[in-house]
């Protein structure tokens, strides 16, 4: 058995009996222990450079991993233009390559698109639409919630921000759909990050389709709701991935008013747990 998957096995033991600082510890402790400073690239401190917290942020790693490469560095007499540091490179998370599935896009339009059910959409050029189950739709209109809607989901700001669109052809719809999967993917790598301002572990591995769960959670309801969610702050970042409490705090994810939520949810959930249940298809 590789060392990888024993320290795995290791952390999920310890999440699992509730010592969460010690998972996340177990982790960390082996990613810094490869060498860190191996890879090391050089740095001249810039004006702004106040504090050696700055440029640890600025990097995205702790101040202690620029100590460690750093040996006899005073961060009290850092001088912009003279001072050089070593930057190591930042230690891949275990959740580093997530990525949107194949699963999930195909998932998402039919959860985004048409229903067999939905009404004649009036534009907001004033023409009307109409699609087939789970395409996209192909027009600027309000979802009834005060968003401008357009495509598979796809929020704009206003009707003056830089993507707004009146109409889009089904390619374009594609591109845009691809592009906030891969957005809301990249806001569950870093929501530990976002959190600290530090470099952190989600202390478990998440497998496709719960990643895949978590992305549809932040594409629906935005990455501040998730981050600041009980989902995310007392499970997920515990990894506590399991169990009644868990799915009660998953089902009831930024449900609010909304009649249809519920029900997307449930849909979510059992794909967290593999199955990629679709709305209409």
């Amino acid at each position: 058995m590789q060392i990888e998957t024993k320290i795995q096995i290791l952390a999920n033991y310890l999440s699992e009996s509730g010592l969460y600082k010690e998972s996340r510890a177990v982790i960390g402790l082996y990613k810094f222990a490869k060498n860190p400073c191996d890879g090391a690239v050089e740095y001249a401190i810039q004006e702004g450079d106040s504090a050696l917290e700055l440029v640890a942020k600025k990097h995205g790693i702790p101040v202690s991993m620029i100590m460690d490469c750093n040996p006899g560095l005073d961060p009290n007499s850092m001088v912009p233009g003279r001072t050089k540091v070593m930057i190591p490179l930042k230690p891949d998370a275990l959740n580093s390559n997530v990525n949107p599935s194949t699963e999930l896009k195909a998932w998402m339009k039919a959860e985004e698109g048409w229903q067999r059910y939905s009404p004649t959409v009036v534009c907001k050029d004033g023409s009307r639409h109409r699609g087939s189950c789970g395409d996209p739709y192909l027009c600027t209109y309000d979802d009834g919630k005060g968003n401008t809607t357009i495509g598979w989901g796809h929020k704009q700001l206003s009707e003056r921000s830089g993507d707004a669109k009146i109409t889009l052809t089904k390619e374009e719809c594609e591109t845009w759909l691809t592009r906030d999967l891969d957005s809301a993917a990249s806001h569950l790598v870093n929501s530990l990050e976002l959190d600290t301002g530090e470099f952190l572990l989600i202390p478990v591995a998440l497998n496709a389709h719960q990643a895949d769960a978590l992305i549809s959670l932040i594409f629906n309801a935005g990455q501040d709701k998730y981050r600041k969610s009980s989902l995310h702050q007392d499970y997920i970042s515990k990894g506590k991935v399991s169990g009644t409490e868990f799915e009660s705090a998953f089902n009831s994810f930024a449900i609010g008013s909304d009649a249809g939520l519920p029900g997307r949810r449930a849909r979510e959930l059992k794909m967290f747990k593999g199955t990629y249940e679709k709305k209409c298809g």
